[in-house]
């Protein structure tokens, strides 16, 4: 059974009609995170410096590759930037994979289960960098605040 009252964040939402299901996708959470890695001789090397596309292969071959493209860094700095990388993109396939759920969810109608994947994309990406923009955007697209209600009208319940 589906409440017809929830709170996301604390404050009572419903789901909003005709929503626009767009979000951000993880190859762009990705390019948009701001990392690097400190070297003796390149500087400050983003964590965008390993492409989105080289962590499909093994950790010695994008090491490999990014000696490659910067022949400054050293091998500990690659294996450094290669594993923050790794955990980047990790953490985008995560938050944007409940991001798709939350869609899904909302595409049936389950609001309970709206709330929940967001919350997870939103503790993921606060995780991560402090905030949580790409949750907080779509959130905003598929939830509409109500006024405030009692306690007696949460426990409303739908038929």
């Amino acid at each position: 059974m589906a409440t017809n009252k929830l709170q996301y964040k604390g404050r009572p939402v419903c789901l909003r009609a005709d929503a626009d299901t767009r979000h951000e996708r993880a190859r762009d959470w990705y390019a948009n995170y701001g990392a690097h890695v400190s070297t003796l001789a390149a500087g400050d090397v983003p964590v965008q410096a390993v492409e989105f596309d080289w962590l499909d292969e093994d950790d010695h071959e994008v090491v490999r590759r990014l000696m490659v493209e910067d022949g400054e860094l050293l091998d500990f700095e690659a294996d450094e930037l290669v594993r923050l990388a790794r955990g980047v993109r990790e953490a985008a396939e995560d938050v944007c994979g409940s991001l798709d759920a939350a869609v899904e969810a909302y595409r049936r109608g389950d609001l309970a289960s709206v709330i929940d994947w967001l919350d997870s994309a939103s503790s993921t990406e606060t995780d991560c960098g402090g905030d949580d923009p790409a949750t907080s955007a779509l959130a905003s697209q598929l939830l509409a605040e109500l006024p405030e209600f009692d306690d007696d009208e949460r426990a409303e319940v739908l038929p």
